[in-house]
């Protein structure tokens, strides 16, 4: 997806459809790392919308995090994962007609792009603007996906910041996030956050 960022669709190994879930619930992994007899868990949120067939989460290496480390090294299309039914509460309602303001950095992206993808396929009519904060071109995931999505959901805008100033021919803003800038592209306070 980027650069020390990688996906994983994680389809049902009984082949049995999976359970829906809400936008950018989170997914429970249990993981026994080589060399340590206690498993260890960690919550990821779906990067994907609702489907029977698999659930996608972004995850992003850190070599300082054994769980990143080891699903970047070990993890293959083989590996079979336990894996909890996805829960939490930072969902959207894609019903709703209010404006909706997302912000969203580095690997962060992960539950907005669920979200997305869901307005997408629900034919929301809700107006979303999406804030994407990242250092600079090698960090930004989804960069293809995020474009398409654009291009298929008219109320849908992408906002792409690089902190990295000297690549600012290859974003939208290039500097920190601002409550400014935040401004200057909504041009009123009337949205959800």
């Amino acid at each position: 997806e980027a650069k020390n960022i990688t996906s994983l669709y994680l389809c049902p190994h009984d082949r049995k459809p999976l359970p829906r879930f809400q936008p950018s619930q989170s997914l429970t992994l249990r993981l026994i790392l080589p060399g340590d007899d206690d498993p260890v868990e960690r919550n990821f949120p779906v990067s994907s919308s609702p489907s029977p067939d698999f659930y996608r989460i972004t995850v992003e290496r850190n070599n300082n995090d054994p769980v990143s480390h080891y699903i970047h090294t070990s993890v293959n299309p083989h590996t079979i994962l336990k894996v909890g039914a996805p829960r939490g509460e930072f969902c959207i309602d894609t019903t709703l007609f209010r404006p909706l303001a997302m912000i969203a950095e580095g690997v962060g992206i992960a539950p907005f792009v669920s979200m997305i993808e869901e307005a997408v396929e629900s034919n929301s009519q809700r107006s979303i603007t999406l804030f994407y904060s990242v250092q600079n071109q090698d960090e930004h995931a989804m960069p293809y996906h995020l474009k398409s999505l654009e291009a298929q959901y008219c109320n849908l805008k992408v906002v792409t910041i690089f902190r990295d100033e000297d690549e600012s021919d290859a974003c939208d803003y290039a500097g920190p996030m601002t409550v400014d800038l935040l401004r200057s592209v909504l041009h009123s306070n009337n949205f959800d956050f």
